[in-house]
């Protein structure tokens, strides 16, 4: 028996074998023009570039196709971000507070811009106040409105506008002690450090439904007067004479020296302010939403009084200040007493 390589079935012939392909991430091999039996291609058959390293194709990777059916939204064209307002000033928004602005006249108004669209009887008013002043009224979209102000709650309204002055100490008493002493019945509000700009403006609204002359604020720690207060005031804010204090407690002794008597509205006061009855001429003091009146203010109030609740609840300085405004000023027996413009009619508050 002869020893050597073992023969093969063909009989002694031996045949090279052919490599298969080898496959690389579902591609056909550079030269091969068949697909091995028992293999089936990945996808359409693609060959590499000679010029290219094995493993990356030159055409594009199979995926997933886009299904024929959908639909994007068409998008509004881009707009540039925008600052919240103006250099140097303010955008007034809302119905009531631009209707305001523009009849005080307090501010220096540049532009009425009002969103795109038929115009409501209310608009077609404030295009006709817009044009007595001589501004410049334009339409604008609505999501451009929406950007350059940050938010959705303009109605639609916009007013470029300078800030909202704020009167000095001495412009108060010409207003309410023209001969040095103030009249009985008159009521000033001063907040001692008020910090919320929804408060702010709640208050403002109070002290204009009440006949109040005057709202008194310090220059520092208090809510500024912007207009989201204007807003919150449903533009009342607008309208009232503000007067800003450089300190609270020194303006407090000055009231005193021409006539007026200090009020401080406390949590435990020295009296109910359901049977407090003002002697003359009143300042009331409102403290801050958590710390209430600073001590130094404290020490100028004539009288500290305090509403009565059941099962120690609390009134936030908002809704006290409309209960003391009703106790001190009562119900005006008409809206057009003196003091108040001839806009402030029911109807025209929101």
């Amino acid at each position: 028996m002869k020893s050597g390589k073992p023969r093969s079935p063909s009989g002694g012939k031996s045949f090279p074998k052919k490599p298969f392909p080898k496959k690389s991430g579902g591609w056909k091999a550079s030269g091969d023009d068949e697909t091995p039996r028992g293999r089936q291609p990945s996808g359409a058959a693609r060959k590499f570039s000679p010029d290219k390293p094995s493993g990356k194709p030159s055409g594009k990777p199979f995926g997933k196709a886009p299904a024929l059916h959908a639909r994007r939204e068409p998008e509004p064209p881009p707009v540039k971000p925008r600052p919240a307002g103006p250099a140097g000033g303010d955008f007034v928004y809302g119905m009531n507070p631009v209707e305001r602005a523009l009849i005080s006249g307090r501010r220096s108004l540049k532009a009425l811009w009002l969103k795109e669209g038929r115009l409501s009887p209310r608009m077609e008013e404030l295009v006709r106040l817009a044009r007595q002043r001589n501004l410049p009224v334009s339409q604008v979209a609505g999501y451009e409105l929406d950007q350059r102000l940050g938010h959705e709650h303009h109605q639609g309204v916009v007013l470029v506008a300078g800030p909202l002055p704020a009167l000095e100490e001495q412009d108060l008493w010409n207003l309410t002690a023209p001969q040095g002493k103030a009249e009985p019945g008159t009521l000033v509000v001063a907040l001692d450090e008020v910090e919320d700009p929804q408060n702010l403006g709640a208050i403002a609204r109070n002290c204009a439904a009440f006949g109040v002359a005057a709202l008194v604020v310090g220059r520092r720690h208090t809510a500024p007067l912007s207009p989201a207060a204007s807003k919150a005031s449903a533009g009342w804010l607008e309208w009232l004479p503000v007067v800003q204090a450089a300190n609270l407690s020194r303006f407090l002794g000055e009231a005193k020296k021409r006539g007026f008597w200090v009020v401080g509205a406390t949590g435990e006061g020295d009296q109910p302010l359901a049977g407090f009855q003002p002697p003359g001429a009143v300042v009331l003091v409102l403290g801050n939403e958590g710390r209430g009146l600073r001590q130094l203010v404290a020490a100028q109030c004539d009288f500290k009084v305090a509403i009565a609740t059941r099962q120690g609840a609390s009134l936030n300085v908002a809704s006290a200040s409309a209960l003391f405004l009703h106790h001190l000023a009562g119900e005006p027996s008409s809206v057009d007493e003196p003091g108040f413009e001839s806009s402030a009619s029911p109807g025209f508050l929101p």
